[in-house]
């Protein structure tokens, strides 16, 4: 099966499901029944199964080319794949064991680098092996390092109040000693605090309420922020790389807010809209990249008053599969929600070209990403990313093998051969907690066509767990 036959980009694949549509005569449902799901779902079994069936080739290939040993004019190369493997890591567990015996405990698992917390959103952390600190809540939107404030305008970060938890600095010279590399793990617009404090800096919803889970990526004091903050890291501290999580609009509605209570379930649809913004920012950007957002914000209400008009126990009865295909047709049918898309799309690619022209080749990138089966990355550009970061790295919270091969694969399909591909794995509960599942999943990974490995996270992961990772990194 040709390569360039089966290129296939999820906007591409949304068009020929809309033909499926049109050609069966649905109309723009925000909810379908389960039969119109099946009979769109039986229409696509050929486009499917050439994806797949490509997908499969490919996991073969990249087993093989792995496999083999590069020889070069000057003899044959001792290593012919140098793998990245990382583990996220929190300020508060390296102050409660202490720098060494944290970095000898990932370096024993077989891991070489670091994901420190450099700038990071609140919450509360159960912790395993924290005796010190078994429950810890973080502060809102602050960051662990001395910040340059004076390369900073209207919009500054807050330096933690804990000083002992000012540690990127310490960390990455003693991991340097130990030859383990530091990423600076970056939470950029997800800043309750910014947002709080600076509510015209925050996304405004389709309705025109304020959402203080974000802040907006077209404010141009939030764009500086942005900006300032990863060269500010990239400029004055020796980390090897940055990643670099929420520098656009959010991924749904949905976080985890203090007592978050819904009048009814959220379809990935109405979540989409909801977490967009329609401020005059991002109204005068839309108008910018030949947009009219104000013409969108009437066809994507229209869209949201179906979700509100469904009562809430049909929307609960609705499998999450039926309404990720209800979400596809919706984006194929309705010009509104197609033009929405396209702009969060566009605003991404903008911001990180910025983010890649402002810190050059200081630093190495990576862009945190859910996969792209995910509702919310449809009609995503991925071929961007070869030119912007040096990785994408995939999120995969799965207990389930099958689903991490899935979405790496998937991944693997759209994302540039030249750019490389990580996954990142939730390696404690509910997801993979057993050396069993851990292995399986890094080794369906890898078989899908994974560069690297991220794990999530150091607190949260049970220390006789680590043997297990390290065992299954020993065979890719």
């Amino acid at each position: 099966m040709g390569r360039a036959r089966i290129e296939l980009q999820l906007p591409r694949f949304l068009g020929d499901v809309g033909s499926i549509v049109r050609e069966k005569r649905l109309r723009r449902f925000e909810v379908l029944t389960s039969a119109q799901v099946e009979d769109v779902h039986k229409a696509t079994l050929d486009v499917l199964a050439s994806v797949f069936a490509y997908l499969r080739n490919l996991a073969r290939e990249t087993t093989a080319m792995r496999n083999l040993k590069l020889v070069s004019a000057e003899g044959p190369r001792e290593e012919a794949y140098n793998l990245f493997s990382g583990m996220w890591l929190h300020p508060w567990d390296v102050l409660n064991e202490g720098v060494d015996n944290v970095l000898e405990n990932i370096r024993n698992a077989g891991i070489n680098t670091v994901n420190l917390a450099a700038s990071y959103h609140t919450g509360m952390y159960l912790l395993e092996h924290n005796s010190h600190n078994r429950l810890v809540f973080a502060e809102e939107g602050v960051v662990y390092f001395k910040p340059e404030l004076s390369m900073y305008g209207s919009l500054k970060p807050a330096q933690s109040k804990r000083s002992s938890l000012i540690l990127l600095d310490e960390v990455t010279d003693r991991a340097e000693n130990c030859d383990m590399d530091v990423v600076a793990w970056t939470v950029l617009l997800h800043n309750t605090r910014l947002a709080t404090e600076y509510p015209d800096a925050a996304t405004k919803t389709v309705d025109g309420d304020t959402n203080i889970n974000s802040l907006c990526p077209n404010n141009p004091d939030v764009r500086g922020y942005l900006l300032n903050l990863v060269d500010d890291i990239a400029s004055n501290h020796h980390v090897t790389g940055i990643q670099l999580e929420s520098p656009s609009y959010p991924e749904g509605i949905t976080h985890g807010y203090h007592h978050e209570l819904h009048s009814k379930p959220l379809t990935p649809t109405a979540s989409l809209i909801l977490s967009s913004c329609f401020c005059e920012h991002c109204v005068k950007k839309a108008k910018q990249l030949g947009l009219n957002l104000e013409e969108t914000r009437k066809g994507v209400t229209r869209v949201l008053g179906n979700w509100a008009s469904t009562s809430s126990r049909t929307l609960s009865e609705i499998p999450p599969e039926d309404q990720c295909a209800a979400f596809a047709v919706a984006l194929s049918t309705e010009p509104s929600l197609k033009e929405l898309v396209r702009f969060r799309a566009l605003v991404m690619e903008e911001v990180l070209s910025e983010i890649r022209q402002r810190v050059g080749d200081k630093t190495h990138l990576y862009y945190l990403t859910p996969p792209p089966s995910t509702p919310f990355q449809e009609n995503f550009d991925y071929g961007v990313f070869k030119s912007h970061v040096d990785a994408v790295q995939v999120l995969s919270y799965s207990s389930n093998p099958a689903r991490v091969y899935q979405d790496v694969a998937w991944s693997r399909l759209l994302i540039p051969r030249d750019c490389e591909l990580h996954v990142g794995l939730k390696t404690s509960h509910p997801e993979a907690d057993t050396d069993e599942l851990i292995m399986a999943e890094i080794e369906s990974a890898h078989a899908a066509g994974s560069d690297g490995f991220c794990f999530y996270s150091y607190g949260l992961t049970a220390l006789t767990l680590f043997p297990a990772i390290r065992q299954a990194l020993s065979k890719v």
